[in-house]
């Protein structure tokens, strides 16, 4: 199964998007960025069940499934 996953990274505490965070897949070298809006896509994903991982300077790292 192809996937692709796509979204908009926001600071829990003040809805605020976070430009430039880091997206990975976990266990993997497939990642990416969020451009100026906060805005990322992971396409291609090859796999039933992903975990991401997003993490961005002065906030901890969230891992989603």
């Amino acid at each position: 199964m192809i996937n692709t996953i796509s979204g908009k990274v926001r600071a829990r505490d003040t809805g605020e998007t976070l430009p430039n965070a880091s997206v990975q897949v976990k266990g993997t070298q497939i990642g990416t960025t969020t451009n100026a809006d906060g805005r990322f896509a992971l396409v291609g994903l090859e796999a039933d069940s992903i975990t991401i991982r997003i993490s961005y300077v002065g906030y901890r790292a969230e891992e989603l499934e």
